[in-house]
């Protein structure tokens, strides 16, 4: 297991391992981040399938989409694989397996993929990376089967703090770097509307109903420092994975739809969507939050 807040490196030693490995798959939250596993892969010459539930991709050399990879012998190279954790490959055997944010095991609607993939995939090693807190959840499940636990702690890389200020809505305060957090995709295009018309700086949006190619492109726009686009909108998507340079995290609203109820955010929901900010050698040595 590979544990720790946001910003802290457990996932990318987790993806380094993978990069060692003759065959491997990678178990995602979010198809978004499949799909960048998928390019980095192909991108590093290891030949790597995409499988979500929306899309499918063969491997790619030189950016050439292939059917069937040989290798300098003329041996067809299995490839990896890089998909959604729902659709999870249960009948090949894995030299290493990686599932992602292995805390969402305890969630209520998609728990189900994390115990399904956590108990089912064949594989020699298998890395989590994840939360603190599920750290007994995982060993008491391991040790049911008779299966030991490796848990290697990460400590964050750049500093996190709190403002003592709320901005409350007044758009005319947001700065460059900025991410503001909505919970609804008509909250989201609301505030992009008001903070482009009160500030004229342009936002890129991102919620997780944005095709992955759309997504890459938006937080591409917001990165680039030449771009127009300075501030960001977007859903508790960011919360996962993606690499942005945000410098302070504002949520509009500290209660979320959770499909049935309007609930407060977890202290870990909290930490994990806000934790995006001041991302250690992307833009920001010290992340703020606030609302």
């Amino acid at each position: 297991m590979h544990v720790g807040p946001t910003n802290s490196g457990k996932t990318y030693h987790a993806i380094n391992r993978l990069k060692e490995a003759k065959t491997g798959i990678y178990c995602s939250p979010l198809r978004l981040l499949a799909h960048e596993i998928y390019t980095l892969m192909n991108n590093l010459g290891k030949p790597c399938e995409l499988i979500t539930g929306e899309d499918k991709r063969v491997p790619t050399v030189n950016g050439e989409p292939m059917e069937t990879v040989l290798n300098d012998d003329g041996e067809v190279v299995v490839p990896m694989i890089s998909s959604t954790i729902e659709m999870t490959n249960y009948a090949r055997m894995f030299e290493v397996a990686v599932i992602d944010e292995i805390q969402m095991i305890q969630d209520f609607n998609r728990g189900w993929a994390w115990t399904t993939a956590l108990l089912g995939i064949k594989a020699k090693e298998i890395h989590l990376c994840g939360e603190e807190s599920s750290v007994p959840l995982i060993k008491r499940i391991f040790s049911s089967i008779h299966e030991t636990v490796t848990v290697k702690r990460y400590e964050r890389l750049s500093k996190l703090q709190t403002s003592d200020q709320t901005l409350n809505s007044k758009w005319k305060n947001v700065k460059e770097g900025d991410c503001i957090v909505a919970f609804s995709r008509k909250k989201i295009f609301e505030i992009q509307k008001q903070i482009e018309a009160i500030t004229g700086m342009k936002c890129a949006v991102i919620y997780g109903g944005l095709p992955p190619d759309n997504r890459s492109r938006q937080a591409n726009l917001f990165n680039d420092p030449n771009s127009e686009y300075k501030v960001l909108v977007a859903s508790d998507a960011v919360g996962m994975g993606l690499n942005l340079k945000i410098k302070r995290t504002i949520f509009d609203s500290l209660r979320k739809f959770d499909g049935n109820n309007v609930m407060p955010l977890t202290t870990s929901q909290i930490k994990q969507i806000g934790g995006r900010a001041g991302r250690f050698n992307v833009g920001y040595d010290t992340g703020i939050i606030t609302t």
